[in-house]
């Protein structure tokens, strides 16, 4: 496991990140032929004509990691991680651009990455550093000078959006387990076992559920956040985002737990008291969803 991962989520929470991979989408159509496909995502433009910006959140096609892209307006750039985000800010290799953007010279200087290489070079006689992916494949982004010198400028307020990041991705694995425990018994009691099938069931399920008084619900939505120095907003938007962003990747998650008892009892150890009860017998309640909701 990529030491990066592992300083996200521990041992314990690891099944976030091997349910997002496990359960990938990769049809022609679907939302993650993009670059990323973002939850908690917040852009900040890099310049005042807005030809540049700066997109953060967490991605699902990364195992639910946090990412930095720096884009144009056509939203076409390199993706980062965290890691490689901080280069820009590396005390010798700022200095490095910093030289090169006040005096440009064709002598090419570059540092690399995992995944990305970094190098200062000209475009046009102008002056740019370049951030280009290593495996060739997606695009590449130039920052030229007034954006380099607004990257620099608004680095704090960049770093207090990961930091909110970081909150989130210690919160995730509870939310997700919510999120993933109820849509999985509810699954079990309508005999939904397809993806399809679950993917068009997704808003009513989701809307039955917050609209009525259920436990599992109003424990993250009610009691957690009140120990938490985020807001209410924060833990209904990851909610609102999964379900109605990307009801086909939910759909995914749910058909690997049904068919992953593994995978259920790493969800089940980390959260015990949201453990998927057994269906087997069915009841007036279970009647009565099999009414409310068409396949």
């Amino acid at each position: 496991m990529p030491e990066e991962i592992a300083k996200w989520y521990g041992d314990i929470f690891r099944w976030c990140y091997e349910l997002s991979v496990k359960s990938k989408i990769c049809t022609e159509g679907d939302k993650e032929m993009g670059r990323y496909t973002a939850i908690m995502e917040h852009s900040i433009p890099l310049n005042s004509s807005k030809s540049k910006k700066i997109v953060m959140g967490l991605d699902f096609q990364r195992g639910l990691m946090p990412f930095v892209s720096i884009e144009n307006s056509k939203s076409r750039g390199v993706v980062l991680t965290l890691d490689e985000y901080s280069t820009l800010y590396d005390p010798e290799w700022s200095s490095i651009v910093n030289s090169h953007m006040a005096k440009p010279s064709y002598q090419v200087n570059t540092k690399y990455t995992k995944n990305h290489e970094f190098r200062c070079g000209m475009v046009e006689g102008k002056p740019v550093l370049q951030i280009s992916p290593l495996n060739g494949r997606g695009g590449y982004v130039y920052i030229g000078e007034a954006t380099w010198r607004n990257l620099r400028v608004m680095c704090r307020l960049i770093e207090a959006y990961l930091q909110e990041l970081r909150v989130r991705v210690r919160k995730l694995p509870l939310e997700l387990s919510v999120l993933c425990t109820h849509f999985l018994e509810k699954c079990q009691k309508l005999n939904l076992t397809k993806s399809l099938e679950i993917t068009r069931n997704i808003n009513m399920i989701f809307s039955s559920w917050v609209l009525s008084d259920d436990t599992a619900y109003n424990y993250i939505t009610n009691n957690a956040c009140k120990q938490d120095e985020y807001p209410y907003y924060h833990d209904l938007r990851v909610y609102w985002e999964i379900v109605y962003l990307y009801p086909e990747r939910l759909a995914q998650m749910i058909c690997h737990l049904l068919i992953d008892a593994d995978m259920v009892k790493k969800m089940t150890n980390a959260y015990p008291d949201l453990a998927v009860n057994d269906h087997s017998d069915s009841d007036d309640d279970d009647d009565q969803s099999e009414n409310d909701f068409s396949v």
